[in-house]
């Protein structure tokens, strides 16, 4: 790793300049509850939780540790519009649409929220 990088900073460094940071894919962190309390005592808001390969029971664990941590429980397609069999499409996600209206007026409040129901 280089000095100076990593998780943390990314975090951070993302806060600093006004983007609310999101962890994506975290089933793929071998030790999540280690390393949460860190990523969001420096500024991380949100995980995904709502992921095209998630079972309902990853779903509920995951949705779990984002309450622990005070995170918003985030989604995505993973869309690289690559053309991959099995690639969703973007807006392919079960994921509820006051989660998005809460993201978006807790972190983007710029953004009209109207069409969000």
């Amino acid at each position: 790793m280089i000095p100076g990088h990593g998780p943390v900073t990314d975090v951070a460094t993302l806060r600093r300049f006004g983007a609310p940071p999101v962890l994506a894919h975290p089933s793929y962190i071998k030790d999540l509850e280690g390393v949460l309390p860190q990523l969001k005592a420096a500024g991380l808001v949100a995980m995904e939780v709502y992921y095209r390969d998630y079972g309902a029971d990853l779903i509920e664990r995951l949705l779990a540790t984002a309450a622990k941590y005070d995170l918003l429980p985030l989604g995505g397609s993973d869309y690289h519009s690559l053309g991959n069999p099995g690639e969703r499409e973007p807006g392919d996600i079960l994921l509820p649409d006051r989660v998005a209206r809460t993201f978006v007026q807790r972190e983007l409040p710029w953004v009209p929220t109207q069409a969000l129901r």
